[in-house]
């Protein structure tokens, strides 16, 4: 078996206009349109749709699915699950026969791991690579989460403290992310599950651009720019289906976006590396 998967990152991403795709049933009326408003969305680690907040993007798909089959009226329902273990979405849809998927405004059914095209066995639909807009990993070494404050003042000739703080305080941290796969081919002929730290060789210079293709670690880490970034350190597997337990809210620093620390894991072996990102928090959120 592969290694656990214990840590996750997972920038917001933004869809700016709604992506569309349609689902072709054997009978009845078909095809029908699924839409994915436009809005901001993270990938698993976000909260459920039809709260305020960034959503969960696979959560959000189901119930777009969903909605698309209630509005055809014969009856069917649909469950996107999600494996915490692999990184695959699946699609399962009960009640009638479907027979396709196909993307005709952006790339929704790509985000969650699937080709533009889709066709089902029986009923289902497996994705086949793992979903977008995320990166996971077996280790993690760091110090924890330190606080720091915005103060102006001065001391005492007694040494006492005196000043204005600005009342708004965020936590600071680096970590290392060790035993990433160097590339998809390493990952795959090592039976792993953690995301390769660099793309296939085509997409070297195409990070962070939604593809029917894997995305790296590389990929998440360029698409962080601007936008928060929630954290799973060292939780992924309560988290990743927990609506309870909190995971982390922040950003990764400009200078690790620009340009992120690597090293081989052992000189002259190209097959691991780590990564070192120094990030921060500013808030914790629950997918509730």
């Amino acid at each position: 078996m592969p290694p656990t998967l214990t840590t996750a990152i997972a920038p917001t991403f933004t869809l700016s206009t709604a992506e569309t795709f349609t689902l072709t049933f054997s009978s009845g009326t078909s095809p029908v349109t699924v839409t994915m408003a436009a809005g901001d969305y993270r990938m698993v680690l976000g909260c459920a749709p039809g709260t305020a907040g960034t959503k969960d993007y696979l959560r959000a798909l189901s119930t777009a699915i969903q909605a698309a089959l209630t509005a055809r009226g014969a009856g069917e329902t649909c469950a996107v699950g999600f494996d915490s273990s692999t990184l695959l979405a699946t699609i399962a849809v009960t009640g009638s026969a479907w027979t396709a998927a196909a993307e005709t405004a952006g790339s929704p059914l790509r985000r969650a791991g699937f080709n533009a095209s889709v066709a089902p066995v029986g009923n289902n639909a497996d994705g086949v690579r793992a979903v977008l807009h995320i990166a996971c990993f077996i280790e993690r070494v760091h110090i924890g989460w330190q606080p720091v404050s915005v103060v102006s003042g001065a001391q005492t000739l007694g040494g006492v403290p005196y000043g204005i703080t600005s009342g708004v305080r965020r936590d600071v941290d680096q970590m290392r992310l060790g035993f990433v796969p160097s590339t998809p081919t390493y990952r795959t002929n090592l039976g792993l599950s953690q995301t390769a730290l660099y793309p296939a060789d085509a997409y070297e210079f195409s990070l962070g651009v939604v593809a029917a293709r894997e995305w790296s670690v590389l990929d998440v880490v360029t698409s962080a720019l601007g936008q928060p970034v929630a954290f799973a350190r060292g939780t992924w597997q309560t988290l990743a289906s927990s609506t309870a337990d909190y995971y982390d809210l922040g950003a990764i620093a400009i200078d690790s976006i620009m340009r992120p620390s690597l090293e081989r894991t052992r000189d002259g072996w190209d097959a691991y590396y780590s990564i070192t990102l120094d990030v921060t928090r500013s808030s914790t959120e629950t997918r509730a």
